[in-house]
């Protein structure tokens, strides 16, 4: 489905198409898979319609969550 101009994908489904797409391996170690997902995710968000304080805001929980998402994939891995 393409994107449509005011239409917001949750960082969620932003998440899951990254991974799809690029070929992430959630059981990574390394930091360099986050920062790519992160980096990704950012490339695919439309910032003009973000003024400078909610782009900040979007951008730190977007590092939250992928990394959030990150350690749940090591814990169940580490059961």
């Amino acid at each position: 489905m393409p994107y449509i101009r005011g239409m917001k994908k949750s960082t969620h489904t932003l998440f899951l198409e990254v991974v799809e797409e690029n070929s992430i391996d959630l059981n990574s170690p390394y930091k360099l898979e986050r920062l790519l997902c992160i980096c990704k995710i950012l490339d695919k968000l439309d910032f003009s319609e973000y003024n400078k304080v909610r782009a900040k805001r979007k951008v730190r929980v977007i590092e939250k969550f992928v990394n959030m998402m990150f350690d749940e994939q090591s814990k169940k891995l580490s059961k």
